[in-house]
């Protein structure tokens, strides 16, 4: 929509994301609305370079409700979940990745399963940004990711009318379909990998882990 701009502020500490919140000013062509965001990384401690794609992407956004009260209109649908944004990740992913990475990874590879958000405990704001974290379990079929949300209602005492999601970055995404997503999971859980033996059949060979 032409009336709403939104620019999102960057903030590469977390404790910085903690006391950064959404706001809206309103302006005779429209909204103009800050959000904030911060990306986590996983723990490297023996300096492998395992995996390099952003663990999380946390970001601070005003509700739908609070954006349609402000614009005088309504919602179309005003409970999306984060869930929507990481099936979004996951599509911009495939969007970049080569076209044989994508062949090979929808031929033989483990999707993604996407699982309903879960609520941060009391809605409690410092809780959502440093305990509660983006859920990643792999099983024999998928990649099963789950985002903690915070929400609260545009009536309510505490930053009403806010927005929290922790989503699935798209990097994370190329990572699963470039290296674990293609292997098969009874063999990374039975079988250790001193012991595993290349089959020149199997088109996962291609690819250096």
């Amino acid at each position: 929509d032409v009336r709403l701009r939104v620019r999102d502020g960057f903030h590469v500490d977390s404790s910085n994301l903690e006391h950064c919140h959404p706001n809206w000013t309103i302006a005779a062509d429209g909204l103009a609305v800050n959000s904030c965001s911060h990306a986590d990384y996983y723990v490297d401690v023996a300096n492998t370079g395992s995996i390099t794609a952003a663990s999380e992407i946390a970001c601070k956004m005003l509700s739908s409700e609070r954006i349609s009260e402000q614009l005088k209109t309504k919602a179309k649908d005003p409970k999306v979940p984060c869930q929507v944004v990481n099936r979004h990740s996951v599509q911009l992913a495939e969007a970049l990745a080569p076209k044989g990475t994508l062949e090979r990874f929808r031929r033989i590879g483990r999707g993604w399963c996407f699982e309903e958000d879960t609520p941060t405990l009391g809605n409690v704001g410092p809780l959502w940004v440093f305990h509660d974290a983006l859920s990643l379990k792999e099983n024999a079929t998928c990649m099963a990711v789950s985002s903690p949300v915070l929400k609260t209602e545009i009536d309510g005492k505490i930053y009403p009318g806010n927005h929290y999601c922790k989503f699935l970055s798209p990097a994370r995404v190329l990572d699963w379909m470039m290296t674990d997503g293609i292997k098969k999971f009874s063999a990374m859980e039975d079988t250790p990998k001193s012991k595993t033996k290349a089959n020149k059949d199997d088109p996962r060979v291609d690819i250096v882990v």
